[in-house]
């Protein structure tokens, strides 16, 4: 994954419904709205 950073963009789409888990948690709500920027 570290060795190709392309991955990260067919990954975006799986990162909708990891959001929502990651907004139920308040320890990582600080990195939903990171990853949350474009939505």
């Amino acid at each position: 994954m570290r060795s190709t950073p392309q991955p990260p963009k067919p990954s975006a789409p799986p990162t909708a419904p990891f959001r929502t888990r990651v907004l139920t948690v308040p320890g990582m709500g600080a990195g939903a709205p990171a990853v949350a920027p474009g939505p």
